[in-house]
């Protein structure tokens, strides 16, 4: 299977931004087939987590602190103090 991704990769890197937005599609649709029923369920449970958790990263300007410091990692506490969120939202 190494193989295959190893080729997968190589088409996506060779790609232009059409291909490889067909490239992700089809993987995202072979990962929905493998899934299963029970699978798809709990994926779209989560997409109303997951929706939840992105909006608190845009409210507290997370995602901004981490474009700007892409050069050099913040740590979770260097973000807390830069979004005013308990270190214990961001991960510790």
């Amino acid at each position: 299977m190494d193989a295959q991704i190893a080729e997968i990769k190589k088409l996506y890197d060779q790609s232009d931004e059409s291909g490889r937005i067909a490239i992700k599609e089809s993987l995202h649709d072979l990962v929905n087939s493998l899934e299963g029923p029970r699978g798809t369920m709990y994926q779209t449970f989560n997409a109303f987590v997951q929706l939840a958790v992105i909006r608190v990263g845009i409210n507290i300007g997370l995602f901004g602190h981490l474009q700007s410091s892409i050069a050099e990692p913040l740590s979770v506490d260097e973000l807390a103090e830069k979004t005013g969120a308990a270190p214990q939202l961001l991960g510790t």
